[in-house]
């Protein structure tokens, strides 16, 4: 993402692919491990699109992996606002870094799959919440192809996004939301919300049901959600 954002105004699309990252970089600055087999990549898009579903492109994305490894035999779920889990361990992050230009967006969004390694390979704090496709599959997947499918399946979506449509990506996360109806716990800045998650609002905000009605969560605000025994 550091080469994406340097590069950012000059590419209208643009995949950059790394083997392995020394300083991977996950959602509030947090460390993310990223060894030799997985797919990480950052996408650089220049966009016209309405500012309302910014906060949909990290979503877009996410519904673009899971469905792709979904496709491959894994019960894959999203985690709001920009994970993807299978089995409730987290097999993909995707961090979206957006700059706003004169009726432009310029975007990166930075991608990383738990593809083609062992879990030994992470740290050991990890290993216990996080899943490997090579290890819950027992194979291994070509990462050039899989790549070019969750590509191929996000344009489709882009396109929704650029007219300002966000139902169909909306229904289609809702669909696959990891712990929607059940109880969650989401940690915030200045207020610790417990409820039942019901949903994802117009504006990509998570709709939780407390016992003082319905809160609307934005990404920015979130440090941390827990789903029954996530951590």
């Amino acid at each position: 993402m550091i080469i994406a954002k340097s590069i950012l105004e000059k590419c209208r699309k643009l995949v950059i692919i790394a083997g392995c990252q020394t300083r991977g970089m996950g959602r509030r600055g947090r460390a993310w491990s990223s060894p030799s087999g997985g797919l990480w990549f950052s996408l650089i898009l220049k966009l016209r699109i309405p500012a309302h579903v910014i906060p949909f492109l990290s979503l877009a994305m996410a519904l673009s992996v899971a469905e792709t490894l979904k496709s491959k035999g894994l019960n894959t779920r999203i985690k709001w606002p920009n994970d993807v889990v299978v089995d409730g361990k987290k097999v993909c992050g995707v961090l979206a870094d957006v700059k706003i230009g004169r009726n432009i967006a310029y975007v990166v969004l930075g991608v990383g799959i738990n593809t083609n390694f062992y879990l030994r390979d992470l740290p050991a704090k990890l290993q216990n919440t996080a899943v490997t496709v090579f290890e819950a599959l027992g194979f291994k997947l070509d990462n050039i192809k899989l790549l070019d499918e969750i590509v191929y399946r996000f344009e489709e979506y882009i396109m929704d996004l650029e007219k300002g449509f966000v139902y169909t990506i909306r229904e289609k996360v809702e669909e696959m939301l990891y712990g929607k109806n059940e109880e969650v716990v989401a940690i915030c800045e200045k207020e610790v919300f417990r409820g039942i998650l019901k949903g994802v609002g117009l504006n990509g905000s998570l709709l939780l049901e407390t016992e003082n009605g319905v809160e609307e969560i934005e990404s920015s605000s979130l440090k941390k959600l827990l789903v029954r025994d996530s951590t």
